[in-house]
């Protein structure tokens, strides 16, 4: 305890030197942002959002001391968080539309935005906790603070639920060229419908004025900020995530059970820009011990359940659903147009059919991955072409049929219990999310080019009891089958 007290004492006068000598912001250090005092948060929401970074900078590099309108919407799996839908300035214009997922807010919520030349302090580093002392920031800016409390005021007049946006251009660095906008979210006072003269004054627009400036947004009242969270996804993904060009593709997955579930979420997690998850089954007692979904969950269509989770982790993706089957022709030319990947987890050859008679003037990649007996081998297929190669599939896969034929006959049906009639495809959940690890990761390599078309197999393997994914070819898996039917080791 006593040597944790002095480390925190030696912290706190090593402080004191180097504020003492300016030294607390030194150039080329990363850059931060003035904290709100935590007293001042406000509970009537629980966290603003925005999404801005490097890709939205230039919509605002010649903005300082602009400002203008915010349409809000609440981020779907969040409660109480609403972020911008898009900022428009004070002529109505749109600035930018923001990537945010969006849904109707429950509250009518009015938003303005106001951006400063620069962060909005006071010396020597600490956000202004009163109108008065944002007025002497905007003093030392040359920004009119009364001036857009007029503006505002006018707008706002008799409206419930104002949220306004302080801003102002931030660097990566200490003394580098700004790089986004970082946004500071406040309730300013409620302003009535008819806003009376200041008492000593004239029934005039400078009366009016006078009450907002002494009264209303009088210099004691306090700046009400409310939680403000930047959600680019630069930020969310900064502990890991694909390389950008798998993150910009759209990628369809194809069957939301076991593995294509896994597989969605794990594109969803990496930063995957836009998924659209096709399934028509519904989620049974049974799937849970295996799928991604929940009990809350049973009952509802896999697809739109997959697809609804999904969202609240990836909120800045845009997932989306298909609850139902594989369509043919050209609804299904229509459906997966704008598909740049198309992943086949069903492990069925009629969807795999459909794939390959269809037609698209555009090449897009495919990889059927589907799973052997008890998970235990991978079969992942890789094309790049304008429709799924169904004969070349079908020609490569047939030789393995027979070998995973014999396993199921070897081991007999797994069924559910008495009465139950149907057979089931045996696997243990970890196999499963191997094998969705395996698929995602190869996915990966044929993005990048590292993979050749056509079939690969792989098969699990131990190595000191720890498991992975081996490649196999046919006259090995069947050599080690026979040594395994012999009794001996494979």
């Amino acid at each position: 305890m006593e040597q944790r007290l002095r480390w925190h004492v030696e912290r706190c006068l090593g402080w004191i030197h180097v504020a003492g000598d300016e030294q607390l912001m030194v150039n080329d250090e990363p850059f931060e942002v003035p904290q709100c005092p935590e007293e001042l948060l406000s509970p009537r929401v629980s966290r603003v959002v925005h999404d801005e970074g490097h890709d939205t900078w230039p919509s605002w590099k010649e903005r300082d001391g602009q400002y203008g309108e915010v349409h809000w919407g609440v981020m779907p799996g969040f409660k109480k968080i609403i972020a911008p839908e898009k900022f428009l300035d004070a002529l109505g214009e749109v600035v930018r539309v923001c990537r945010c997922n969006h849904q109707p807010t429950d509250k009518p919520w009015v938003g303005y935005w106001w951006l400063w030349p620069s962060p909005i302090v006071l010396p020597p580093w600490h956000a202004p906790g009163t109108w008065t002392e944002l007025r002497r920031v905007g003093t030392r800016m040359k920004v009119d603070v009364d001036g857009f409390i007029r503006w505002m005021a006018h707008r706002a007049r008799g409206k419930k639920d104002v949220i306004v946006l302080l801003g102002y251009p931030i660097p990566a660095l200490w003394k580098r060229a700004p790089v986004e906008v970082h946004w500071q979210a406040l309730l300013p006072p409620d302003v009535p419908t008819m806003i009376k003269p200041m008492k000593g004054f004239r029934p005039n627009p400078r009366g009016r004025n006078e009450r907002l400036r002494r009264d209303t947004f009088g210099g004691t009242k306090k700046l009400s900020y409310l939680k403000t969270s930047n959600w680019h996804p630069d930020r969310l993904q900064a502990r890991g995530r694909f390389p950008g060009h798998i993150r910009t593709s759209s990628i369809a997955v194809i069957g939301a059970g076991a593995l294509g579930s896994t597989v969605a979420e794990l594109l969803a997690r990496g930063g995957v820009a836009n998924i659209l998850i096709v399934d028509h089954d519904d989620l049974e007692p049974g799937n849970l011990v295996r799928h991604t979904l929940v009990g809350a969950d049973l009952g509802r269509n896999k697809a739109t359940a997959t697809a609804a989770r999904l969202q609240g982790a990836a909120p800045m993706s845009s997932i989306s659903a298909h609850a139902a089957s594989l369509p043919c022709g050209d609804r299904l030319q229509k459906l997966l147009e704008p598909i740049d990947i198309v992943v086949d987890c069903t492990g069925e050859d009629e969807v795999l059919r459909r794939l390959g008679d269809a037609w698209w003037t555009i090449p897009r990649r495919f990889l059927s991955a589907s799973l052997g007996f008890a998970a235990k081998r991978l079969f992942l297929f890789g094309a790049h072409a304008c429709a799924f190669p169904f004969e070349e599939f079908a020609a490569a896969v047939k030789p393995w049929l027979a070998a995973e034929r014999s396993q199921w006959s070897t081991a007999g049906e797994t069924l559910e219990g008495a009465g139950c009639w149907s057979p089931l495809f045996p696997a243990r959940c970890d196999d499963v999310w191997l094998g969705a690890v395996a698929t995602v990761k190869y996915l990966e390599s044929m993005v990048q080019g590292a993979s050749a078309n056509g079939l690969r197999v792989l098969e699990q393997s131990l190595d000191e009891g720890i498991a992975g994914y081996r490649v196999v070819d046919l006259d090995a898996a069947s050599a080690d089958a026979n040594v395994a039917d012999e009794g001996g080791a494979p």
